[in-house]
């Protein structure tokens, strides 16, 4: 890892049994950082789950839906259903697959071949699951512009692209040797071109995911608050796997 991360990746662990030291150690803070954020992100999706039948969350996602309606025009339709294609769960894990493949490829390591492909699985795997255990209906057919036969929350488009983004995020940044902590504005030891490296990968992410996000409104595929919970259940999970597995190594791109 760089010598800017190294740093601040360090817990005072005097006090621990040995055997849970070396966990802690062998994960770092920036690793446990990224494991309770993920946690919290799929929590947060698990409690919306929950409350997406009450009355005041049908309103304001029909709301939401009700205003999609009004904006649609065939130009705009056409790269929507491009873009939500592109990003399909199967054609997502197709890209994660080609993805890691080069990524072991470049860094000459199976953990970071894998990790992308392995928040793709898993994040598949927990949408299924969520999508039985919630059953909850979609949009009415006559306003949906593309096929769906599974339930509707999560959104598993979103899911796939929160998981592709955020992974592919978390290991560019350890490329560079940036760390999730030390994007801080108030870190003096983190150059401002670190610091805009790192801001650019996350925004990078993000508006993948937002714009994946709102195709899914926009076809009428899935209500808002399908697509908030798939932006926390794969971003979870890719931050989970990603402080198991990433922390304390470096991509090395020549």
């Amino acid at each position: 890892m760089n010598s800017h991360d190294t740093h601040t990746d360090h817990i005072d662990t005097d006090y621990i049994h040995p055997k849970l030291r070396d966990l802690v150690h062998s994960v770092g803070l920036v690793g446990w950082t990224r494991i309770i954020v993920g946690n919290w992100a799929i929590l947060g999706a698990i409690i919306l789950g929950l409350f997406i039948h009450l009355k005041s969350v049908a309103n304001f996602d029909q709301a939401i839906l009700n205003w999609v309606l009004t904006i649609r025009i065939d130009a705009l339709t056409a790269f929507m259903k491009a873009v939500t294609h592109l990003f399909s769960p199967t054609v997502s894990v197709i890209e994660a697959v080609v993805l890691g493949l080069l990524i072991w490829a470049v860094s000459k390591s199976w953990r970071f071949g894998l990790f992308i492909p392995l928040v793709m699985a898993v994040s598949a795997v927990a949408t299924s699951l969520v999508k039985l255990g919630i059953e909850r209906v979609r949009p009415p057919i006559p306003q949906r512009l593309v096929v769906e036969l599974s339930h509707s929350f999560p959104s598993g488009h979103t899911t796939a692209a929160s998981a592709l983004a955020i992974s592919a995020a978390l290991l560019s940044l350890h490329a560079w040797g940036l760390s999730l902590i030390n994007v801080g504005i108030a870190d003096s030891r983190l150059s401002w071109n670190r610091r805009g490296r790192a801001c650019l990968i996350w925004a990078l992410a993000i508006s993948l995911v937002a714009l994946v996000a709102t195709t899914r409104i926009y076809l009428a595929a899935h209500w808002t608050t399908d697509i908030i919970g798939g932006a926390l259940m794969g971003s979870g999970i890719a931050l989970i796997l990603g402080g198991l597995l990433l922390t304390r190594h470096s991509v090395h791109t020549r």
